[in-house]
């Protein structure tokens, strides 16, 4: 009599299941086994470690305890596939074990897959942020200190006052350029190094983090109000960066004494100002990369806002209905609100 029932539930498993008996012998599988392991029908019942050498020095048997999960890799219809094995005891009661073991293979590939593609682009990342930080800041210092040598030597020039003036004028826009530059620059580091998924959070506050992220930002004469607090968990350097560049955005699109208000929704939080709004014809573009209206902008602070939000697993839209200016709306968070003050009804903080 064979170990296994042969119900429906095990015979269409998609997955691999073998069961090895108190002798090291496979006396036992369903159907996905034979796409790994062609000739097993043939052979059963027969030793584990000739039946499947390559499963059988990856895994335990019997196993420690409860059981056992580990990883390994076999050819699957003559394609490598990776997998997720599980070891279990199998008992004929619950205080009573046979010595017998089932083992069950978990397809995990396209996972596994995607944590390496994940891997390599991140890797990637790294050596275009390297690059960025060490050549293109190397050859803008080049001509900073250059500009600052020119300039030091144009009152020095056989020229009227009028030249000179232009003279300083021309070396303005270009120090002017290289500020910009060097802003570009940053953002697209802060993209690339703090772009990763967060693997580390702590318990944050909305209120504080807010205001924190205030007194990182020349917000001039802006004014930041907190509707509500709420606990959440969060990489809180990124989610500084987030409110920052929400900070900025507001302050370099609408008037310097924009008022910027934060709170919580039901599934996370909301940064509102009420500035101009945006545009109907860029509601599409706004987390584009090189999206502003502003001309001292670089076009990629809500680009990393989006970034820095997706790396928590959040999401971020922009707030379509909202009549009073700018809303970002970021959900996915997690924690309800702290007191509930928030409701759908609430259009413009009031």
């Amino acid at each position: 009599m064979k170990p296994v029932a042969r119900n429906t539930v095990i015979e269409n498993l998609r997955d691999p299941v073998l069961v090895v008996d108190d002798r090291q012998r496979v006396v036992d599988f369903n159907e996905a086994t034979t796409h790994v392991w062609p000739g097993i029908a043939s052979e059963v019942p027969a030793a584990f470690q000739r039946v499947c050498p390559t499963l059988s020095g990856a895994v335990v048997i019997p196993p420690d305890g409860e059981g056992t999960t580990q990883q390994l890799s076999l050819t699957y219809d003559g394609q490598d596939r990776y997998y997720s094995v599980t070891v279990s005891a199998v008992s004929k009661s619950s205080d009573e074990r046979t010595g017998w073991c089932s083992v069950l293979l978990r397809d995990i590939t396209e996972p596994e897959r995607s944590r390496w593609q994940l891997e390599k682009q991140n890797k990637r990342l790294d050596q275009v942020a390297s690059t960025i930080s060490h050549d293109l800041r190397n050859r803008i210092n080049v001509t900073t200190g250059r500009l600052e040598l020119v300039e030091a030597r144009i009152d020095d020039l056989d020229v009227d006052a009028a030249v000179r003036e232009q003279l300083k004028d021309e070396i303005g826009s270009v120090e002017s350029a290289t500020d910009r530059m060097q802003d570009i620059i940053d953002d697209i580091l802060t993209i690339a190094r703090e772009g990763k998924t967060v693997e580390t959070t702590e318990t944050v506050s909305l209120k504080t983090a807010t205001r924190d992220a205030q007194a990182n930002v020349d917000t001039s004469d802006a004014t930041l109000t907190v509707a509500d607090d709420r606990q959440f968990r969060a990489d809180r350097s990124k989610l500084l960066t987030i409110f920052e560049n929400c900070f900025r955005n507001a302050v370099e699109h609408g008037s310097v004494d924009v008022t910027v208000e934060a709170g919580s929704t039901p599934d996370g939080f909301y940064v509102a100002d009420d500035g101009p709004g945006v545009p109907r014809e860029h509601v599409d573009d706004v987390f584009e990369h090189g999206y502003t209206t502003s001309g001292d902008g670089t076009g990629l602070g809500l680009s990393i806002v989006r970034t820095m939000a997706e790396s928590h697993g959040w999401t971020v839209e922009l707030d379509r209905e909202y009549e009073c200016g700018t809303r970002f709306a970021f959900g996915n968070v997690g924690t309800a609100a702290t007191d509930g003050r928030w409701q759908t009804g609430d259009r413009c903080g009031s």
